[in-house]
């Protein structure tokens, strides 16, 4: 072979090998795939987990003295080589209180698990939190959740088991309407109920109910009872002996019943008289 022939054919192979370094150097490094929507199926807020990841006691209001919270995350399909990280947020103070990173070799479905416990390198008080999910550093779900003094936690509890209060002008014996429930009344019904349900009260309280008449602020009638646990009750306000005008009939006007839980208002029932 002669020489040109050489020069030819060894300027051929620097070509080659130099399109083939600029083509591994413009090309992008293989990336994980990227999960499907709806990979993370749910996450469970609780104060604990058993053996099978299963939640304990699933909330999201937590007290300032539980020693610790988990986070039981379901997966759907997740890929696999996926980078995995979970993070515990303080939200008012824009801090990770507690991060973890996890790689899945094979594709998964089923659940896992995070925890954050308190400790002397760790604490958190009354306040907004977030759990969040990232998959390859892209956030995939946010879970909020509170804590809060015991006080404050057996109040709202005590609060939302009062599950409904309606007005009406007949009850039965356990105090559940046989009418209508409304907000609009005539002067001449003789009387209005208020039908009171409450669902598992955890402690003894106080209720009470205050009948008003807006139009001068006057207080009609105040009824008060303990109740705890679970129930229905009713009391009502009657035109012949509540009635301030001698034709024992219902002034017309704006009426509103204020509820008291323990000396505290929490409810207005607005109603009016036609």
């Amino acid at each position: 072979m002669d020489k040109k022939k050489l020069i030819m054919l060894a300027g051929g192979l620097i070509l080659l090998v130099a399109i083939i370094l600029i083509i591994s150097l413009i090309s992008p490094s293989p990336q994980p795939p990227t999960p499907s929507s709806g990979v993370v199926a749910s996450v469970v807020l609780a104060r604990g987990e058993d053996q099978n990841k299963n939640p304990i006691g699933a909330t999201d209001i937590f007290s300032v003295n539980d020693p610790e919270i988990h986070a039981i995350v379901t997966f759907n399909g997740l890929p696999a080589a996926q980078n995995v990280t979970y993070q515990w947020v303080d939200i008012k103070n824009n801090q990770v209180l507690k991060e973890e990173k996890r790689q899945n070799q094979a594709i998964f479905s089923g659940p896992s698990s995070s925890s954050i416990i308190k400790d002397d390198k760790l604490n958190w008080g009354v306040g907004d939190y977030e759990f969040r999910v990232l998959i390859n550093d892209q956030l995939q779900i946010r879970k909020p959740y509170s804590v809060k003094t015991d006080i404050d936690i057996q109040q709202e509890n005590i609060l939302s088991s009062i599950q409904s209060i309606v007005l009406t002008t007949a009850v039965d014996l356990q105090g559940k309407p046989t009418r209508n429930t409304s907000d609009i009344f005539s002067k001449d019904d003789e009387s209005i109920f208020a039908s009171v349900t409450y669902q598992n009260t955890p402690v003894n309280v106080d209720f009470e109910g205050r009948w008003i008449y807006l139009g001068d602020g006057r207080l009609i009638k105040t009824y008060q009872k303990s109740i705890v646990g679970s129930g229905t009750f009713a009391f009502s306000m009657n035109a012949k002996t509540d009635s301030w005008v001698p034709v024992a009939k219902w002034v017309p006007g704006r009426y509103v019943l204020r509820v008291l839980i323990n000396g505290e208002e929490v409810k207005e029932i607005p109603f009016t008289v036609e």
